[in-house]
This record gives structure tokens, C-alpha cells and sequence, in this order.
């Protein structure tokens, strides 16, 4: 797959094309997205057309807080889903003010070479979100691009959003997260140092620093799955402050049950399957190790597989 953060960059190829905000990658969007690679042609591309940044940057519009991909995750997943291009945009004031006509014909008809667009219920672009699916059938009427209407998948019998995934997450409630995305919430960055404590006490951890901007869930201690050096484990993960020894920014720590390997430098993948109990303090050291141990048998009860 290829990526772009300038339109002038994209090959000069007709392209079955979608766009929206992307914030999750969860099962609407990958519905979109297939949509759009199922109406390509020979000699067509699939496009997906985003923004560099989040919107809620610029315009106060999300009730989320934070964003549930990374540039990166969205790559990955872009490609995934059969993306040919994926195109990070970025939006600013110009962006925002930008009509519809406009966007419709310098993004849609010159940058993009659309020939198709998959769209949603609820797809809009620019200015007061006046772009929509009505506008892009009536455009469609006149000669234009050649419109793919795609209802929005649910679960629950409720419609995905990236707003409805956020609200469950803030609530803890994985299996919904995880169950919406088609995939499960997590973080993957570098293994940095921390204190070392949780050797010490029997129970080595891992520590990783979240993406900034990366949405986390409350604080507290998840049923994870790990992936480090092409091996998954289950996992005991605290995302927070660490309150009983620290008072350090929010991180993730996770102590890996049935490995004990140094892999400071190295990427490991945690993921998040189920809340178990929030993030509290304890009196002393030895209440913590208790409550590590505590925690460690609620996971394998949970049967996690690597």
C-alpha cells in the first residue's frame, strides 16, 4: 500500500475511492473500506482519503477523548482491509472552510481521480458538513462520480461509531471495544526502563509509554494478550500512574505470565481483553505483591491464549 500526506503526490490513476475521519479502523469502516475495493476496476486503485490530524484539533465536534488509532495502526489496518492509497490530509482552517463543491471537485475529481465513492449514512465534508449523501447523489445525477451507498454496521442492533467505542472504553468495558473494532485495543510501542520493582517482587513487568494522543481506557488492570518477539503470552496489564510507588505520567505496565526475558528496545503489543479491578493504592509493598498475585490468577482463570 501506498501513503501520502500530499494530494499532488497521488499517481494519476481513476480510484474507487471512501474518506472520513477513520478514528478506530472498527468494523463500519472496514466495511467502507472493502466496500470500495469490491468496486474497483481494472487499471483503479482504492483510495482512502483522511486527515493528518484530528478534527476535534481544530473544530470541538468529538465527544471523544483522544483517538483510538495511530497514524501507524491506520496504515496497517488501511492495508488490511485491501487499500490501495491511503491519504493523510491535513486539516486545518482552510480545510474546514473549504464548501463542498470544492472539496468535491479539487479532493474528490482532480486529487483523488474518484470514479466511485463508497459512502455511509452519515457521511459529510466540508464547509457545516453540507457534503453529504445527498449531496454526492445529486452531484452523482449531474454527471459526477458514481455514488456506493453502505449502511453503517452495528452491534447490539445499534450502529458503530467511533464515538460509541470511545464511550465504552471510558467505561472499561472491553469486550464491547473489542467487539466493535473487529480487533482488540491496545498499545504497541517500545519496552523502556521503570523502576524494576515488579522483579523484585516476583512478578517481572514490562513498561511502555502510550502514543500520544492515544485514548486509554480508566485506570486500572486488564486481562491482556502480548506479543513480544513473535511470541503472545497472556498478560497482567496496568494502565495508570502506578500510585502505591510513583506518581509518574499515565503508562502501561504489564507483567507477562511464563516470560522473563530482558526485551528493553524491543516492540511488544499489548492488548487489552477484559477490566479486572480499578487502580488503587496499597499500605505497603507486600499488599501490592498479594494483589499482583490475586490478579495474575484472575487471568489464567480467564483461559487467555497467546
Amino acid at each position: 500500500m501506498q501513503f501520502y500526506d500530499d494530494i499532488n503526490r497521488i499517481p494519476d490513476l481513476p480510484s474507487s475511492a471512501v474518506i472520513g475521519k477513520f478514528d478506530g479502523m472498527h468494523l463500519g469502516h472496514r466495511k467502507l473500506i472493502t466496500r470500495a475495493v469490491k468496486e474497483k476496476r481494472p487499471g483503479m486503485q482504492t483510495v482512502v482519503f483522511t486527515f493528518s490530524n484530528p478534527v476535534a484539533d481544530v473544530v470541538s465536534c468529538d465527544a471523544g477523548r483522544g483517538q483510538l488509532v495511530t497514524s501507524a495502526e491506520r496504515k496497517e489496518l488501511a492495508e488490511a482491509f485491501g487499500a490501495d492509497v491511503l491519504v493523510e490530509y491535513p486539516f486545518d482552517e482552510n480545510t474546514r472552510h473549504m464548501t463542498a463543491e470544492d472539496f468535491y471537485e479539487n479532493i474528490l475529481q482532480k486529487a483523488l481521480h474518484a470514479e466511485s465513492i463508497a459512502a455511509g449514512p452519515d457521511c459529510a465534508f466540508g464547509y457545516q458538513r453540507k457534503g453529504n449523501l445527498e449531496f454526492l447523489k445529486r452531484m452523482e445525477k449531474e454527471g459526477g462520480i458514481h455514488v456506493v451507498p453502505v449502511e453503517k454496521a452495528q452491534y447490539l442492533h445499534e450502529d458503530i461509531s467511533s464515538t460509541r467505542i470511545k464511550q465504552e472504553l471510558r467505561a472499561g468495558n472491553m469486550e464491547a471495544v473489542n467487539a466493535m473494532l473487529g480487533y482488540e485495543y491496545g498499545f504497541r510501542s517500545e519496552v523502556v526502563h521503570g523502576r524494576h520493582l515488579g522483579h523484585s517482587l516476583g512478578f517481572p513487568t514490562i513498561n511502555q509509554i502510550p502514543s500520544p494522543g492515544k485514548a486509554l481506557p480508566p485506570f486500572g488492570v486488564y486481562a491482556a494478550r502480548v506479543t513480544v518477539k513473535d511470541r503472545s503470552f497472556a498478560g497482567v496489564a496496568n494502565v495508570g500512574i502506578k500510585p502505591t510507588v510513583t506518581s509518574e505520567g499515565p503508562g502501561v505496565e504489564t507483567h507477562i505470565i511464563g516470560f522473563n526475558e530482558d526485551v528493553y528496545g524491543e516492540e511488544a503489543d499489548v492488548r487489552l481483553l477484559a477490566f479486572i479491578r480499578p487502580e488503587r493504592r496499597f499500605a505497603d509493598l507486600a499488599a501490592l505483591s498479594a494483589q499482583i498475585a490475586a490478579d495474575r490468577e484472575a487471568v489464567l482463570e480467564r483461559n487467555v491464549t497467546g
